[in-house]
């Protein structure tokens, strides 16, 4: 994990916070990963999942938790306007070739999966990223997570992004599926 700031510019509150954050990621986080490029690509790089294995050998520190704050980016997405602008293009440009070798002529019938009232929304593998998350968390801190679902005692704030509350709403999901009076899973 690596991470460059300038805080000199920050109020104190905020740069607590950065401070926070990054200090509790390095316990999230486990060592394995540190030198892996795979678990740091881009915003648009799939959260990965750790195994049971590294997990256990993710160190902690021996006071129990009692205050958590996450600062997350939301999960896999859809792509956005112009990339489905660029894939539409593509399936016409690829509708034009006539392939002969057998192994290649699927590529004149691809069609463009994406659809634009989808751009930019959290995908199901995005969902799917959070919930896990939201269960990791609930597992590993099971203290802070033992009552029902309060929003005053547990605020889940996003950004006005559509992803980003999805995001929220996946990973609360996570935390509290069984705990909550709403449906089958018991949700919040």
């Amino acid at each position: 994990f690596s991470f460059s700031c300038d805080l000199g510019d920050m109020s104190p509150q905020y740069r607590f916070l950065v401070v926070t954050s990054i200090i509790f990621l390095s316990f999230i986080v486990p060592a394995s990963w540190a030198n892996d490029i795979r678990t740091r690509l881009s915003s648009k790089s799939p959260y990965p999942v750790p195994s049971t294995q590294q997990l256990a050998s993710a160190s902690l520190p021996t006071q129990a938790a009692s205050f958590l704050y996450l600062v997350g980016r939301h999960g896999s997405r859809m792509p956005t306007k112009k990339a489905i602008k660029r894939f539409r293009q593509r399936e016409k440009d690829l509708a034009k070739l006539k392939p002969t070798d057998p192994a290649l002529q699927w590529l004149s019938t691809w069609t463009n999966p994406y659809d634009m009232a989808d751009e930019g929304l959290l995908s199901a593998v995005g969902e799917a990223e959070l919930w896990g998350i939201g269960r990791r968390f609930r597992d590993r801190f099971p203290a802070i997570f033992a009552g029902d679902y309060r929003p005053y005692r547990y605020p889940i704030r996003t950004t006005m992004r559509s992803r980003a509350a999805q995001s929220g709403t996946a990973f609360g999901y996570g935390v509290w599926e069984g705990k909550g009076r709403l449906g089958p899973g018991g949700y919040l």
